[in-house]
């Protein structure tokens, strides 16, 4: 009877533990896919404060989303195309 008891509490324990490291990696798996929607989120916000400072001044973006000058003018410039920047270069040392 103690052997049947004992056989039980290993077996329930070995239970827990595999079901807490599933549920670990089941959340270690949304995180991750949380993360990637995240990033999808943070390239939106740059196409749009990009967008506002286009339509308005990097300055009026700025104050109005509440970041830094600095970060606006970062994504203007990663938004504008790549023609726009080689075609400043090519020009000027025609």
């Amino acid at each position: 009877m103690a052997e049947r008891e004992a056989r039980e509490r290993l077996r329930d324990r070995y239970d827990a533990e595999v079901k807490a490291v599933a549920d670990f990696f089941g959340y270690a798996g949304q995180i991750d896919q949380l993360n990637a929607k995240i990033e999808v989120l943070v390239e939106q916000q740059v196409d749009t404060v990009a967008r506002l400072a286009e339509s308005t001044d990097v300055n009026r973006a700025a104050d109005t989303v509440c970041w830094p000058v600095s970060r606006v003018r970062e994504a203007v410039a990663r938004k504008r195309p790549v023609s726009d920047a080689t075609s400043a270069t090519a020009g000027g040392e025609s």
